[in-house]
């Protein structure tokens, strides 16, 4: 029952988050509505793996995923830096 709550509630938050990231209208803030988006997905797919050891190769997709995301934010901020 407590996973079932976890999951929506995690659904919740990004469906919230998404629709921030689809009002809003400054570039950063939508940058940031994806990169919370990103997180919220990491920690979905390691809750699965916690609750199905099955699943166990799927921690390395969302270590993938994360450093992914990692590398495409650094290279966001510095062309956000370098266009002012």
């Amino acid at each position: 029952m407590l996973q079932i709550i976890i999951f929506c509630l995690i659904g919740a938050a990004t469906a919230l988050m998404l629709c921030n990231l689809l009002v809003a209208r400054e570039r950063l803030v939508q940058f940031i509505s994806v990169n919370v988006i990103t997180s919220y997905v990491i920690v979905f797919i390691c809750l699965l793996v916690v609750l199905d050891s099955r699943l166990a190769s799927y921690l390395d997709v969302a270590l993938l995923y994360a450093l992914a995301s990692f590398v495409v934010s650094i290279a966001v901020m510095k062309f956000y830096k370098g266009s002012k």
